[in-house]
């Protein structure tokens, strides 16, 4: 299984924001971190890599600094890293930051594709599930609020009957009693996640 994990630096949910003169953010002298839902995306992602083996790869965008995100995720285990470096990147809004990770990875045929339900600076909530549309996915969105908890459970299985010797992808999305299951011979998906949400799937 072939796993993208979209990830976001932002600012500390501590440090002081400070405007300048025209109303735009002075990020200077600002500590970042990992966004933390992205950090949520990342750890069951490797939780599925574990579970079916395969590769884990994370993306970003951002100045030179973003780097230090995929760093942390090349330790907790991410087999490869890709930064699209511009400054404005920052700025970018939802549709062209899903976007410009279509463009990048256009050619690597994902299986899955983890993200955060939103950023902890902008709070979009957007750039998963258009990333989805731009890529021809299906897009599952977990939140802790619903009643009940939606879960999705992935599980690799054989099918030789007219696809011989390829991995299909069982995903089952538990929205209710009886369950919703998705199968295709290749199904590809798109999984946005939040606090609160990985202990389930």
């Amino acid at each position: 299984m072939k796993i993208l994990v979209c990830m976001k630096q932002v600012p500390q949910k501590d440090a002081p924001l400070k405007l300048n003169e025209s109303s735009a953010w002075i990020r200077e002298d600002v500590s970042y971190e990992v966004n933390e839902p992205d950090a949520y995306a990342l750890e069951e992602a490797l939780r599925q890599k574990e579970k079916h083996s395969g590769e884990v790869v994370v993306i970003t965008a951002g100045p030179a600094r973003s780097r230090q995100v995929l760093r942390e995720a090349l330790a907790k285990g991410a087999d490869r890293a890709i930064h699209l470096e511009d400054p404005g990147f920052v700025g970018l809004d939802a549709v062209n930051t899903a976007r410009a990770f279509a463009a990048a990875i256009k050619d690597e045929k994902f299986d899955l594709i983890f993200t955060g339900l939103q950023s902890d600076d902008y709070g979009y909530a957007q750039t998963g599930v258009i990333l989805a549309e731009y890529n021809t996915l299906y897009a599952f969105r977990l939140t802790p609020s619903a009643t009940p908890l939606p879960t999705v459970s992935i599980n690799s299985v054989s099918k030789p009957e007219g696809n011989s010797g390829t991995t299909a992808f069982v995903f089952t999305v538990s929205l209710s009693a009886p369950s919703t299951s998705c199968y295709a011979s290749r199904l590809r998906a798109m999984v946005v996640l939040m606090p609160g949400t990985t202990d389930s799937i």
